[in-house]
Formats: structure tokens, sequence, C-alpha cells
């Protein structure tokens, strides 16, 4: 009923009320809520720990510096190379870069800083663009009180043309929407 023992020449399993609930295979995998561990530790279910757990470490052959850290204070620091690469700080924001808030203002949830100016990059992945194709696109999205998020105002680049090689002529289109409407349009195009 309780207690170990072989459900297979390979296997000991650890039982309490007659299920299996810990499973070691003859490579060592440890299994919980699983009968074929795949992995050191493979567990099927939900983790949870009534005690503080300071980081989690993901390490393969070649790579022992990737984690995740937990510090306190409701802040989860990821590093990767033994350097933190991103952080979800106390207030919830995404900072890609730096340890603190570049600014506190209302709705901040996203910030990046590099030394040579943060940039946001939109690439489509595609070895054939022809004339209208999208190469990228910013929504602006609003739910109002339908609790929908419906787009309000966009801005889109297009190539204009087909490209190749040495030419990739491209446009940038700009839409809002007009008062008693749901529907951007177009208000401006940059051309190439």
């Amino acid at each position: 009923d309780t207690g170990f023992y072989k459900p297979a020449a390979d296997k000991l399993a650890i039982s309490t009320g007659g299920t299996s609930r810990v499973i070691i295979d003859d490579s060592g995998n440890v299994g919980i809520g699983t009968s074929s561990p795949g992995r050191v530790l493979d567990v099927i279910g939900a983790i949870q720990s009534s005690s503080t757990i300071y980081g989690v470490t993901f390490a393969g052959t070649n790579d022992t510096n990737t984690f995740i850290r937990f510090p306190g204070s409701d802040v989860t620091e990821f590093y990767n190379g033994n350097t933190e690469r991103l952080r979800i700080d106390s207030s919830g924001r995404l900072l890609v870069g730096t340890s603190s808030a570049i600014t506190t203002g209302a709705g901040s949830v996203i910030q990046a800083a590099d030394p040579v100016g943060a940039r946001i990059v939109l690439g489509r992945n595609d070895t054939t663009v022809n004339n209208g194709n999208r190469i990228g696109q910013i929504e602006f999205r609003g739910n109002a009180t339908d609790g929908v998020f419906t787009v309000c105002g966009q801005i889109r680049c297009e190539s204009e043309g087909t490209h190749s090689a040495t030419s990739r002529p491209s446009i940038l289109k700009f839409a809002t929407t007009s008062s008693g409407s749901t529907t951007p349009t177009e208000v401006m195009v940059i051309d190439s």
C-alpha cells in the first residue's frame, strides 16, 4: 500500500495509497506525476513551495550561467551568460538591459536601455517581398466599454515595389480612428 516497490526491472517506485508517486529509472531520472521520466527531474503537474525559492538554474553541458533569480520584493531576474538580461520589477514593469526603471510614469510597462541606444526591431522573415507586403507594424489598441481590444491607430511599414538584394523601397503608413468610427483610416503616408 505504502512503500518502495519495483514496477519493472529497470525502475524503483515509491507509492502511497497503492498509487505510484515517484519513479526512479535505471538512468537515475526521477519522475513525479509520470512513470517515464525523460530528464533528471521530470515533474508533471504544478510545483508549489511554502518557503522562499531564491533561484532556478538551467544548466546544459556547455552552459552553467543561465538562471532565473527571485531576490525578493516581488522581483524576477533572468540571467544569461551570468549577466542579468531581463527583469520584471515589483510594479510589473518589464525591464530589458537595465535593473531599474528608466521612468516610473503610469503605463511605462516595457522599458529598454542599451549603451548605444535601445531599439525596437520588427522584421519580415521572407525571401520574397513584393509590392504592398507588410514589413512591420505597431498597433495601438483600446478596449473601451466592451472589453474587446480593437485597433485605434497604427504605424505600418510596407514595401513599395519588389525587394531585391540592392533595392528595398518602403513606405510608412499612419492610421487613426476618427470620432464616431471604430476602424482606423490612413491619414498620412511617407513614401520612398
